[in-house]
């Protein structure tokens, strides 16, 4: 497999369905998901933004789930497909 020599910079939309803005960093820069608005990013930050607002949201849901598949539930939460 041939790894990329550039980024995904194709528009990736997420929706953060929290009540909160979610701040992650990315190369020690804080990056902001507004709360519940579409929010454009190229897919290499939309991937990285999408992993951990699913975590920090599976890490507060209580289900009988396992944590991997609440993570997985929430990712197809957050991206917007249209």
């Amino acid at each position: 497999m041939k790894l990329p020599t550039e980024p995904d910079q194709t528009p990736t939309l997420l929706f953060n369905p929290s009540k909160a803005d979610f701040v992650c960093q990315y190369n020690g820069k804080d990056v902001i998901l507004p709360s519940r608005v579409i929010t454009e990013y190229p897919k290499w930050l939309a991937d990285h933004i999408a992993k951990h607002l699913a975590q920090k949201l599976a890490l507060e849901e209580k289900s009988g789930l396992h944590f991997a598949d609440r993570v997985n539930t929430w990712k197809e939460r957050i991206y917007v497909k249209l």
